[in-house]
């Protein structure tokens, strides 16, 4: 069968790229509102150097470097741009483990029919139809766990609401193509969930590491015809992602 990144993380990284040009130009009418207000305060600090050192050249160096240091305060990166970078880099990383998966074709960043929604990867094996949502969550301050009633969380915030969120990209995949879709997450940055996965609401999370495992462990539904099919199907019916 036939195995492609193809695709993986795409609209993750056009989402991002558009936030952090949109932040850019925001930042840049900020400096140029600033500017007057800038070379002012470096003409004020290169005056003071110049009667401190009784040196024109410090003075004019002591405003280049204040004026510079003030305008470059105005251009701050872009956390949710960050965010959504990180985010394609996982989707990426998710499809190279895909890639070496046995008997399973992935098709990657897939359009849902009527919505701006995505779908980050749909499988199709001999083990049925996989819906996965790749997480990247990589924060030093978090971890994801587990509660005594089963709720997943990462650091101080339930995922109740994202969980909802791949239950319905699932029955969207589902509906497309006219067989069960399992949801599935797959979570970077958390090694120690449990390998075999827990079952959230009806969604199967497990971390990014234990994935291809995961997937040798499903039972057998479909013959090599059928799932040339069904991917034939999902081709059509689920199209890259182009928004």
């Amino acid at each position: 069968m036939v195995r492609s990144t193809f695709g993986a993380g795409a609209s993750a990284a056009r989402q991002s790229r558009s936030i952090r040009s949109a932040h850019r130009r925001a930042r840049h009418r900020v400096a140029l509102r600033r500017a007057p207000l800038v070379a002012g305060i470096a003409s004020v600090a290169g005056w003071v150097m110049a009667a401190v050192t009784a040196s024109a050249s410090f003075g004019a160096g002591a405003g280049i470097v204040v004026g510079a240091t003030l305008t470059g305060g105005s251009y701050t990166r872009s956390l949710t741009a960050d965010r959504w970078a990180k985010g394609a880099k996982g989707e990426r990383r998710t499809a190279r483990s895909l890639a070496l998966a046995r008997g399973w074709v992935a098709l990657h960043d897939r359009a849902i029919p009527g919505s701006r929604a995505n779908l980050d990867h749909v499988l199709c094996g001999g083990g049925g139809v996989v819906y996965l949502d790749t997480k990247t969550w990589t924060s030093a301050k978090s971890r994801a766990r587990f509660d005594a009633d089963g709720r997943l969380w990462y650091g101080r915030y339930p995922q109740d609401k994202a969980l909802r969120t791949v239950r319905w990209e699932a029955a969207q995949a589902e509906e497309a193509l006219g067989v069960s879709v399992q949801a599935v997450v797959s979570i970077h940055g958390q090694p120690h969930l449990p390998r075999l996965g827990a079952v959230v609401d009806g969604v199967t999370v497990l971390p990014a590491e234990a994935l291809r495992d995961w997937l040798g462990t499903r039972p057998r539904l479909f013959d090599e015809s059928s799932v040339a099919a069904l991917v034939a199907r999902a081709e059509i019916a689920l199209p890259p992602y182009v928004h």
